[in-house]
């Protein structure tokens, strides 16, 4: 079952594309479609959980220190989306305890990095029961870590998110809903997420309501 999204993320600016038909700009962490077959999806909820193996999140390895400078990726999120200078645990900067960050599911103000979840915004689980279950360790480590996919949240509002897709959870603060949306597809493209049926009708009403096409 194939469901083509309504929405239009194609730009016109010249670049490579891959077996997507877009490309994942690292300066902008985002991922543009250059043509249409970007914007299919290929859905099948039941195939994809049919013989899929049981998740374990060890194998997920995220929050990793790939320059070994101590500071994970959970502290390089939070040093790079805090809208003020973060305040460190010691005086060797591994650990961030003060910040400022504007829940991405809540809109909440944060200050204290305990009340601060780095949410996937893809959940591990989610992906993994889509297609990710097969994936390479090194897919699943880059999937886990990729800024694209982490969003600084309330904890108790991660909570509640838990491992749902779009059909099971929407951020909170209606105003967040379209940017977490899009966001969601883009992630899922450049991932080649098999994305339930549920969910994508979700997704397409959503930013379909919004972009003008």
């Amino acid at each position: 079952m194939t469901i083509a999204l309504l929405g239009s993320f194609c730009l016109s600016h010249p670049g490579r594309t891959d077996a997507n038909g877009g490309h994942y700009d690292r300066s902008a962490s985002m991922y543009h479609c250059h043509d249409s077959t970007c914007l299919e999806t290929v859905v099948d909820t039941d195939a994809n959980q049919a013989g899929t193996e049981r998740y374990n999140r060890k194998e997920w390895r995220h929050w990793i220190d790939e320059d070994g400078d101590c500071q994970n990726t959970r502290t390089e999120i939070l040093i790079s989306q805090s809208e003020l200078s973060v305040e460190f645990a010691t005086s060797r900067q591994c650990r961030v305890v003060k910040g400022s960050w504007l829940g991405g599911l809540t809109g909440i103000r944060l200050l204290d990095a305990s009340d601060v979840d780095i949410d996937h915004v893809i959940p591990l689980s989610y992906a993994h029961r889509h297609g990710g279950a097969s994936w390479s360790a090194q897919k699943k480590e880059q999937f886990a870590n990729d800024p694209l996919n982490l969003l600084p949240t309330y904890d108790m509002e991660n909570r509640e998110k838990s491992d749902k897709g779009p059909s099971g959870y929407l951020p909170s603060n209606k105003n967040l809903v379209y940017a977490y949306i899009k966001r969601w597809y883009e992630i899922g493209v450049k991932y080649s997420i098999n994305i339930a049926s549920d969910d994508m009708v979700i997704i397409r009403d959503i930013i379909s309501s919004v972009e003008t096409f």
